[in-house]
């Protein structure tokens, strides 16, 4: 098997290109990111290019399988910046299906469901990004180009959608929950997290075996915002909501300290998952929640 991957200069994408390398099935594995892949992989080929440059597109020729993972990694500071993201991913996916590639997986976050009626939340809920701020409407965007895709496509589209990616290589989240006040009302809300491990294994199990359509991705059902700050070691008052959207903000545009401003309102909007689907194909996750939280919170203390 010959496997491309985007972004793989991110920390989630080394982790992946590092499982495909010493995967005895994988021949052959490409990388591609407009930034620099340092500290090398041994074995990975690598291009930096960006997915806005047609000179990459050459590198789908024999490719099984193309991995966009652009959707889980980063986060834009700017709409303008979140639409180049969903630009690339769209000029990604497209050039694998005219391209012929049997296998195309695409990574995103599990925010553009936005707020939904009900929990926990299926794979056949209406996206409603738009309210989630300019990324996760992009992200709603890109949905519903894969949407009409698939409609078209003679291969397998495997479409992922993650919770609040978590581990010592994503620390976000644990630095929202130790840094920042908690909102007065909603320390029993549920937060639903994946490590970061247990997300490449889906990967590597779409991989494997056929997964077409969507499937979300989370730990567990998830747990309340109030135990997890107290897990975090963050015991301040609570505050208003507006108060910390506002705080959030000015960490953000100042001095550039996670998380984003839209980033802390999806953390309060997005409800719990329904990850049964892909329980029923043959996951489960290593780590729950609350394990994936305190991996990244043992990071945050060594100093990341």
């Amino acid at each position: 098997m010959r496997v491309l991957v985007s972004d793989v200069a991110g920390s989630f994408g080394r982790l992946v290109a590092g499982r495909l390398l010493i995967d005895p099935a994988v021949e052959a594995v490409i990388g591609l990111d407009a930034h620099a892949c340092y500290p090398p992989l041994a074995g990975l080929r690598f291009v930096r290019a960006s997915l806005s440059q047609p000179e990459w597109t050459p590198l789908l020729d024999g490719i099984d399988a193309a991995l966009y993972l652009g959707g889980v990694t980063g986060w834009p500071a700017h709409r303008a910046d979140a639409l180049a993201m969903l630009a690339g991913g769209r000029r990604f996916v497209q050039a694998a299906v005219a391209a012929g590639v049997p296998k195309v997986i695409t990574v995103c976050r599990a925010a553009m469901y936005g707020a939904q009626p009900g929990a926990p939340v299926p794979e056949t809920a209406l996206v409603c990004g738009h309210q989630t701020g300019a990324y996760e409407r992009a992200a709603a965007q890109f949905s519903d180009y894969l949407d009409a895709l698939e409609r078209d496509m003679h291969g397998t589209i495997t479409r992922l959608r993650s919770a609040w990616l978590c581990g010592p290589g994503h620390v976000t989240l644990a630095r929202c929950l130790r840094d920042l006040p908690p909102v007065c009302g909603c320390a029993d809300r549920p937060v639903q997290a994946v490590h970061e491990d247990d997300l490449a294994d889906v990967v590597m199990l779409a991989l494997r075996t056929d997964l077409p359509g969507v499937y979300n991705v989370a730990a567990d059902g998830g747990a309340a915002l109030g135990d997890l700050h107290r897990q975090a070691g963050n015991f301040r008052a609570c505050m208003p909501m507006i108060g910390l959207v506002a705080l959030a903000w000015w960490r953000w545009r100042t001095r550039r300290v996670e998380p984003a401003p839209d980033r802390l309102r999806a953390l309060y909007r997005v409800k719990a998952l329904d990850v049964s689907k892909l329980q029923a194909a043959g996951w489960m996750p290593r780590y729950t929640t609350q394990a994936a939280l305190a991996a990244a919170l043992d990071r945050l203390g060594a100093g990341a």
